[in-house]
């Protein structure tokens, strides 16, 4: 399975604000193309549907999202892989995000020169 050659679209069927983008920013960074991302119904179960060549792309995500469900859905473009959150789904699974983890120190500032550069006491080449 090669993660580039698919395109992981992320439906928010839960009462998490924000995970949809927060999964589909997962996908990207584990090598899936960003889909489309947006809010659908509210759904209980979590689920990874696909069509028929792509399973095993399929049960890749699903495992990376908490060994959610697979399900084959001929709706599915194909290529494309469709995650749909539902209240089940467990947001620890996913990394911490860039704004928990420790900050890199700021650079240092500039230091002033002691004394100004000037081209005095400096001899003319030709």
């Amino acid at each position: 399975m090669i993660a580039p050659r698919y395109v992981v679209d992320v439906r928010n069927g839960s009462e998490l604000s924000g995970m949809a983008a927060s999964v589909s920013t997962r996908m990207r960074d584990l090598g899936f193309a960003r889909g489309t991302v947006d809010n659908t119904d509210p759904t209980e179960t979590s689920v990874v549907r696909y069509t028929d060549p792509d399973a095993d792309a399929a049960y890749a995500v699903a495992e990376q999202l908490g060994d959610i469900d697979v399900e084959h859905d001929g709706g599915v473009t194909r290529g494309h892989l469709m995650v749909v959150l539902g209240a089940d789904f467990n947001p620890a699974v996913l990394p911490a995000a860039a704004a928990d983890s420790p900050a890199t120190p700021d650079p240092p500032a500039d230091p002033s020169p002691e004394e100004p550069i000037t081209a005095a006491g400096v001899p003319c080449v030709d």
